[in-house]
């Protein structure tokens, strides 16, 4: 699920219902269920700011937290290992530049495992993430788009790629602009894949969503951007996780017969020792909150509450 950067006035709203969640005791339910034994928490980062993910790992180690692998958990799945108390897996969506500047010389610093999920099309050329482009350039979308930019989210793949491409036209026309690159290199990848504590995941070619592809885009999508992380990486890839969370029926057979062992949503609860290897949740963080909103992420506290605001809305 990609993140919108959010205006101050947002933040500070959100953080306010941080504090609503730790003042009603919520917050501290949630952080009991989530120090209980064999309970797996999966958070999920894309472009954080360094002090918000600066803070999160230190709050976590402060309360004796054990950061896994990939690996790790993968045994812990197939029952091969016991996990261990207070275990969190950290994984990173999408492949942002920023986080070579704000996160790995943190994870460096403290030896932390993490995931990082890449979505290989974004890395050349251009180095921009489609779903930031057509925030941008809205205004310039046909209609019904241009009045709700959320729709290219439920459409066929076919008909998102052909609007946008279309767009991406469009502006280079009437701009003759470079848009700001926002994705990790080839050379960045190298180095990623270098550290000891960095798992590369695939993430789709062209971060589509795969619920809205056919089984012929979705071959693709998975197939190569494997074959391309292991190009560079030089390494087996063998994670994967759901561009913005959504998936369908399609995908959990091509995963296997691609070799990969685990997935991962964005489905806000808990991992388990039976938690399906290919469908493993994650609460998302988000890069630029407050505190008391990130704490309660981290948690699950907020995530039962948007459930709660999203069931009482349908």
């Amino acid at each position: 699920m990609e993140q919108i950067k959010r205006k101050k006035v947002r933040k500070i709203i959100a953080n306010c219902i941080g504090i609503f969640l730790i003042v009603s005791g919520l917050f501290s339910r949630y952080k009991k269920k989530m120090l209980l034994k064999n309970t797996i928490t999966g958070l999920c980062f894309h472009n954080p700011k360094k002090e918000v993910f600066l803070r999160s790992i230190i709050w976590l180690q402060r309360k004796g937290c054990n950061f896994i692998s990939s690996d790790e958990l993968i045994k812990i799945l197939d029952k091969k290992i016991k996990p261990p108390k207070r275990a969190i897996w950290l994984t990173f969506d999408d492949g942002w530049k920023g986080n070579m500047k704000n996160v790995i010389p943190l994870i460096k610093k403290y030896q932390i495992p993490v995931t990082f999920f890449i979505s290989t099309g974004v890395m050349h050329p251009g180095g921009f993430f489609w779903f930031t482009f057509v925030r941008q350039y809205q205004k310039y979308l046909p209609f019904p788009y241009k009045n709700n930019v959320k729709l290219l989210w439920v459409i066929p793949e076919s008909e998102r790629k052909r609007i946008v491409d279309n767009l991406k036209q469009n502006i280079d026309l009437k701009l003759g602009k470079e848009l700001n690159k926002e994705s990790i290199d080839t050379g960045d990848l190298i180095y990623l894949s270098s550290l000891p504590t960095v798992t590369i995941g695939a993430h789709t070619v062209n971060h589509v969503i795969t619920s809205n592809c056919t089984q012929q885009e979705l071959n693709f999508e998975i197939s190569q951007c494997k074959t391309d992380l292991e190009m560079w990486s030089n390494k087996m890839v063998f994670s994967f996780a759901y561009p913005n969370g959504d998936h369908s029926n399609l995908e959990k057979k091509i995963l296997s017969q691609r070799g990969f062992t685990i997935a991962a949503t964005t489905e806000k609860k808990f991992i388990t020792p039976d938690t399906d290897p290919m469908l493993v949740p994650r609460f998302c963080i988000n890069d630029d909150a407050f505190f008391f909103e990130t704490k309660c992420q981290i948690v699950g506290a907020w995530g039962s509450l948007m459930n709660k605001i999203k069931s009482t809305i349908i």
